[in-house]
């Protein structure tokens, strides 16, 4: 298992949901907005990505990931007005942080 933080900012959507965080269909944790939680990821994985009701995030592949990574889920503005009506992609963006791990 590795461990990494995920952190989750304070865009509008979903802002009062928390976001399902999954690896290979099975939820391991739960973010908040404007929460950062430390979470292990198998290291037999394949993706990570972000779930709320029928929509998900990108997937992030958990080759990128090493022990201390961040993952930032990020909102980002959208006025298609089409992810309203249940577009399975949501507007939130996960990604590995450009943040440097090492103190």
């Amino acid at each position: 298992m590795r461990q990494i933080t995920i952190t989750r900012n304070a865009g509008l959507y979903g802002r009062l949901r928390k976001l399902s965080i999954v690896v290979d269909g099975q939820t391991i944790a739960k973010l908040g907005c404007n929460e950062t939680l430390q979470i292990s990821v198998p290291n037999e994985g394949a993706n990570l990505y972000g779930k709320m009701d029928w929509a998900k995030t990108n997937a992030l592949p958990l080759a990128e990931l090493r022990d201390g990574d961040i993952v930032e889920a990020t909102s980002k503005f959208s006025l298609n007005p089409l992810r309203l009506l249940g577009m399975k992609n949501m507007p939130i963006d996960i990604q590995k942080s450009t943040t440097s791990t090492f103190l």
